[in-house]
């Protein structure tokens, strides 16, 4: 009788314990603008890393339509207390809001790609309706451009019973006068800027491919470009593109990862409470081999896909046991076959940030 009684009771213990598990959301689907999965029992938030940021949500959804066009890896896990399950697996999600219609300048003509169905075309020029086309091009000439100017061009497809959106857009310029500058390099592993040396003392716009480059800056002929801008760039080649009064420089530029593994964010990072931190890492073929240092366990972290993520629960712990610390400083061990590359990682904490509601 007392074997049958000791077998149940710790049957309803086990049955307890394993109540008090979260598991990870499933089922996660993306549709009109909005990510939702099944909610997970007992859960009382959510926590998901889209893209490189990381957000937070009462419900078993959440609303994209802050996301600008792209590709982005979705990652979700529930939350109760300090508790958390483990990450979903990997979900892709892509959004194209905008018409891609592949703008483009083709001898004298400006052109762009057929769109299905389309019975004609608006061309539009810095956000204003300019001509209505039947042909994917209309010529150049007509345009009646002014010299050594940058204009925004986008179309819309007129179809038989409505209009598209608007194209991405595409950067067309007017300068005669252009001068090609030295290839350059960005090495994601080094984190410098890009120092380029042009002759002018003002610049008027930088295209990076089509992307513009508003953070710059410009001394003494040499115009730097901020590591930020390149570290989320991919592996390749691009266009460079600097505009000045009445002359136009171009070069390509290259941009590399280094030939070991690094960690693309900046790993001085300040801490937000109730935030986990989440580290953006280049394997180059790599492995993390994990965190040490101020009583971090296996448990007060993991790495996803190519990200260190730094629980806050681990955090708001060491805060607890020394409310005064300024700072946690961590270190960082990246393997690539023999060599193990060793790092710090310093999460500051000032008095604002500890003591936010």
């Amino acid at each position: 009788m007392k074997r049958i009684i000791f077998l149940l009771t710790f049957m309803i213990i086990a049955l307890c314990g394993c109540g008090n598990k979260l598991s990870a959301p499933e089922n996660i689907t993306f549709a009109d603008e909005v990510l939702s999965w099944d909610a997970v029992k007992g859960a009382e938030s959510y926590r998901l890393i889209i893209g490189s940021e990381t957000y937070y949500t009462e419900e078993a959804s959440y609303d994209l339509t802050f996301l600008g066009d792209g590709r982005y890896d979705v990652y979700i896990c529930a939350l109760k207390g300090e508790k958390a399950s483990p990450y979903t697996d990997k979900f892709r999600i892509v959004i194209k809001r905008s018409l891609q219609a592949n703008i483009h300048v083709d001898g004298e003509y400006l052109a762009w790609d057929k769109i299905n169905s389309a019975k004609s075309y608006a061309l539009y020029i810095d956000g204003i309706e300019t001509a209505t086309v039947d042909d994917e091009k209309v010529l150049l000439s007509d345009l009646d451009l002014d010299p050594n100017k940058i204009y925004v061009v986008q179309i819309r497809a007129i179809y038989e019973h409505n209009t598209s959106t608007l194209s991405d857009h595409y950067y067309h310029h007017t300068y005669a006068t252009i001068e090609e500058l030295s290839q350059a390099e960005v090495n994601l592993s080094d984190k410098k800027a890009l120092e380029i040396d042009v002759s002018e003392t003002d610049i008027k716009a930088i295209l990076f491919d089509n992307e513009s480059i508003e953070d710059y800056s410009l001394a003494e002929g040499t115009l730097e470009i901020p590591y930020s801008f390149f570290r989320n760039k991919k592996i390749g080649k691009y266009q460079c593109r600097i505009f000045a009064d009445d002359i136009l420089y171009q070069l390509q530029v290259t941009v590399t990862s280094g030939e070991r593994p690094y960690i693309i964010s900046d790993t001085a990072v300040s801490y937000q409470t109730g935030e986990d931190i989440v580290l953006l890492v280049e394997l180059a073929g790599g492995s993390f081999a994990g965190l040490t240092g101020n009583n971090i366990g296996d448990g007060d972290y993991e790495f996803v896909e190519d990200r260190i993520i730094i629980y806050s629960s681990y955090v708001e712990r060491i805060i607890e046991d020394n409310p005064d610390r300024k700072k946690i400083v961590l270190l960082y061990t990246l393997n690539q076959g023999k060599v193990n590359i060793i790092g710090d990682i310093i999460i500051n904490l000032t008095k604002d940030e500890v003591n936010e509601s």
